[in-house]
């Protein structure tokens, strides 16, 4: 409300309408790439005269406009930041945080009238949010599948992740073709919430073990008691396809519940991979030596939030772009649009709980330190079943590379389990490189990287 002169004042001049010269087409039915939005190609004739360049212009209309919109950014994101500095800012955030920020959130990343919102509750009282995408399968195919999708995301993620309004939805390609998709929202995430989280302290700080012990099963549960059927499909992304791994690890009774399992950009074994997350290793020093560094916050969500506004338009260099996505294989405005409502503020003691994937060549590892991967060879022992693992990678991912991919399948392989990879990038084919969310929301995802998912679920969905 009080940014509002600043943004108008710094907006850019509307586009002009279409020309009415242009006749409109009928959206093509079953392409998952059109999104309904048919390209049109403009006829040269047509171009109306306030659209045309002056013969004098020495600058290319398309630089200038490019650079009017960079600095118009900038100015935007400079007032924005005097604001949010200033008593007026501090108290609109307070009021957002606490009124508003949850409808605004719901309004935002539930439209369409096509999922719907459960809850469901954990042993220690967190709402967990489940929203459901009803399998809305083709009318040509009329596909309906045996068994529903539970998706997970990332590290300090939401599940924007899955389904970016106007941009690539796996949610929602996976429920065209006829599954039931859940996509979970973890403790900490959007529309996930604990009643009391403002007066119990020790709500504020949470572990990994908290996801794989707390979180996981209470959802499986829910979706099997719900749909009634006897395993599900996990989807994980980043940390996502980590806890799904390690669920099915920890008793052959969670590993029956799981039908099949995909990782994209996922790996339970980061040693020496060449991961960014390494150099947390000097953290994880500082908090062993001052106990009370591990009670901070890593507020990723509000940086961002700060950022998220010149993402696309001349920056594209900074770190934290080419940490998240290559910016020649994503469209700026999906990842603005990542940036600004796909992050959340996470505690330090869970980056610290993950740094045994990154520290330990047995890689992840329980609040105990006995290794996910020796409970999955006792699991196998004591007559349980790794379920089929699908394993995605992306060439230009610098949190989970390759290496690490590969290590997670080599080792999957040693233990038993029918595990199966697929890399993405120039050097397996592909017109450009993958990095970490290139995979759920490239430019290409819908027609590289979804359709090879898509196959291995329907291999795995035969009845019992």
């Amino acid at each position: 409300f009080f940014s509002y002169p600043f943004m108008v004042f710094t907006m850019p001049p509307p586009v002009p309408p279409p020309v009415a010269a242009y006749p409109p087409l009928r959206p093509c039915i079953g392409a998952p790439s059109s999104k309904g939005r048919p390209s049109v190609e403009p006829l040269a004739p047509c171009t109306p005269p306030h659209m045309q360049p002056p013969p004098s212009c020495s600058i290319r209309p398309g630089k200038l406009r490019k650079g009017t919109q960079l600095l118009a950014a900038v100015v935007r994101w400079f007032l924005w930041l005097l604001f949010s500095l200033s008593p007026f800012g501090a108290i609109y955030y307070f009021l957002k945080a606490h009124t508003l920020d949850g409808a605004r959130l719901r309004n935002k990343t539930l439209q369409g009238g096509v999922s719907m919102l459960h809850y469901v509750t954990t042993q220690d009282g967190w709402r967990l949010a489940v929203v459901r995408y009803p399998a809305q399968p083709s009318p040509v195919t009329q596909d309906v599948r045996n068994h529903p999708v539970l998706m997970i995301h990332g590290l300090s993620a939401n599940r924007l992740a899955f389904d970016v309004t106007d941009g690539p939805s796996l949610a929602r390609t996976l429920s065209s073709h006829g599954f039931d998709v859940w996509v979970l929202e973890m403790r900490g995430s959007n529309l996930s919430f604990h009643p009391q989280y403002h007066t119990i302290p020790s709500l504020k700080q949470w572990v990994f073990d908290d996801y794989v012990q707390k979180d996981i099963p209470v959802a499986i549960e829910f979706i099997l008691q719900f749909t009634g059927a006897a395993q599900v499909h996990c989807v994980g992304h980043s940390m996502g396809g980590l806890l799904s791994t390690c669920h099915v690890s920890l008793s052959p009774e969670r590993a029956r519940q799981v039908r099949s399992n995909v990782l994209l950009g996922s790996s339970v074994v980061y040693h020496q991979s060449g991961s960014t997350y390494q150099k947390v290793t000097p953290f994880y020093i500082l908090a062993k030596v001052f106990p009370n560094v591990a009670q901070l916050f890593i507020p990723h969500g509000l940086v961002s939030r700060l950022i998220y506004l010149v993402m696309g338009r001349g920056l594209d260099f900074l770190p934290l772009y080419s940490f998240q996505c290559n910016p020649q294989n994503t469209d700026p405005a999906v990842v603005r649009r990542v940036y600004r409502f796909g992050f959340h503020t996470i505690p330090l003691t869970l980056m610290l709980s993950l740094h045994s994937a990154v520290r330990k060549v047995s890689g992840m590892a329980d609040a105990k330190r006995v290794p996910y991967l020796d409970h999955m060879r006792r699991m196998v022992d004591a007559g349980g079943h790794v379920p089929p693992t699908f394993l995605l990678g992306g060439e230009r991912d610098q949190q989970c590379p390759v290496g690490a991919v590969e290590t997670t399948f080599q080792r999957l392989q040693e233990i038993g389990s029918h595990v199966q990879a697929k890399y993405f990038g120039q050097s397996y084919g592909h017109v450009e490189h993958y990095g970490h969310f290139d995979l759920l929301v490239g430019k290409r995802a819908e027609t590289e990287v979804f359709p090879h998912i898509l196959q291995f679920l329907k291999e795995n969905d035969a009845p019992l």
